[in-house]
This record gives structure tokens, sequence and C-alpha cells, in this order.
């Protein structure tokens, strides 16, 4: 059971990001007032976070800039990046295996419970929701059953980030086009729709791809005899995109 939880905690962290960035880091500068986001609050009233949270930046900003610099720096971000993305994997494989198991153990035992089971039928979607000591148990553990094929779609998307060159070439594919960021993105939201969410591991996937593309930078380029600017215009390759 605590591999469920398990998974289920980790898809609420990952699923937090993206609101956690909005409410609390982003900056509101139409805002009035010297508080410009929930994070600068936090700083200003608690010294002891405000200490913690310079030296994390200071660590994140180092390893951000030896990205742009440095071959090590970006193969260390991929390297996380792997082990995230297997970490979800392997909870995900634990998780169905119990899910499964438990499946199996409240069929046998609640059996003579459903003889008589009270169906809802639904309008306007035209499906039937059984209730029941079965029932209720296979629904709500029906999620966690991820398909096999979800297992070995993920395992393709992982397998590839294990060549440098080649997921260096995947991460800056999605730094750099708009386009592909957004098919990700809807891609992510209908793969936890599909089969009433045993695909869900592979929406995790592509939305940990999503979150590592968007911040994989580009690297630093030396200065030309023209005087032009030494970095990469990521709004330009974007809209070349």
């Amino acid at each position: 059971m605590i591999m469920i939880v398990l998974k289920t905690v980790l898809a609420v962290m990952l699923t937090a990001v993206p609101f956690l960035f909005h409410f609390w880091v982003k900056p509101k500068s139409a805002t009035p007032g010297k508080w410009h986001s929930s994070l600068s609050f936090l700083l200003s009233k608690m010294p002891t976070f405000r200490r913690w949270y310079a030296s994390l930046k200071a660590w994140l900003c180092y390893v951000y800039k030896k990205m742009y610099r440095s071959e090590n720096g970006r193969k260390f971000f991929i390297l996380v990046l792997i082990i995230v993305m297997l970490v979800y994997q392997v909870v995900d494989y634990h998780s169905a295996k119990m899910a499964y198991g438990l499946y199996a153990e409240s069929s046998s035992l609640g059996k003579s419970l459903s003889l008589t089971p009270y169906i809802l039928d639904i309008p306007w979607i035209g499906i039937e929701v059984e209730f029941g000591p079965k029932a209720v148990m296979g629904n709500l553990l029906y999620p966690f059953q991820t398909h096999v094929l979800a297992f070995l779609v993920a395992m393709g998307l992982t397998l590839p980030l294990f060549s440098y060159r080649l997921a260096d070439r995947i991460l800056l594919g999605i730094h750099k086009s708009l386009r592909l960021e957004i098919i990700l993105a809807i891609l992510a939201i209908l793969m936890a729709a599909v089969d009433f969410g045993r695909f869900f591991l592979l929406s995790e996937m592509l939305f940990i791809l999503l979150l590592a593309g968007m911040v994989y930078p580009f690297k630093e380029q030396p200065s030309s005899p023209k005087g032009r600017c030494r970095w990469w215009d990521v709004s330009y390759k974007r809209r070349a995109a």
C-alpha cells in the first residue's frame, strides 16, 4: 500500500510545480506594495528561510551557469533527469503490481457481497458506475493498474537520454520550439485521461521532459569579430522554429 501512496505523492508534487511557480515564485509586477509574490513575503518575514533560500539559489545558479559553458554541467543535468524519470517508473511499477494484487484479493473476498450491486447510469456520458464492496475497490484501484504499453513507451522515452548527444538534441529541440512545447503539454494532459488513468505514467514522463526542455539552456557562443551577441537569442530561435 505504501507504493500506491508514494505514487500519489509524487504525482501531486509533479503536478504542483507549475502552480507553485505561478503563485509563489513568479513576480507580479502589477501588484502594489513591496511584496510581488508569496516567496518575497516569506523571505522578508523568515530570516532562516531566507538564508536557506539564498544558499540553494547560489548553488542552482552555479550549476545553471556551468550548463552554459561546460559539458559536464549539461551531463549532470541529463543524469538527474534520467534518475527522476527512472524513479517515477520504478514507483509506478511497484504500485501497479500492488494494485493488481489488492484487486485480485478484493475480488475473491467481496464476491459474495456484490451479488446485487447498485448500478447508476450517468446521463450524457453513456457509462454505468457500479457501487458495491467489490466495485468500489475496483474503481479506486483501476487508475493504479498501469497498462503494460505505458511502461514500454516510458522506457522508450528514457533510453535515448542515455546518449548525451541525442539527449542534448532532444532537450534543445524542446527549448527552442514553442510549438513542440505546446504539443507535449497537450499530450501530457490527454495521457492523464486515457483509459481512466492507466496511462498516467506517460503523462508524467512527457511532463518531466517538457519541464527539463524548458529550463535546458543553449550553449554559450564565443564572441564574433563583428561584435554580435555571444548568447543565443532564445526568442529569435523560437520565432524561427
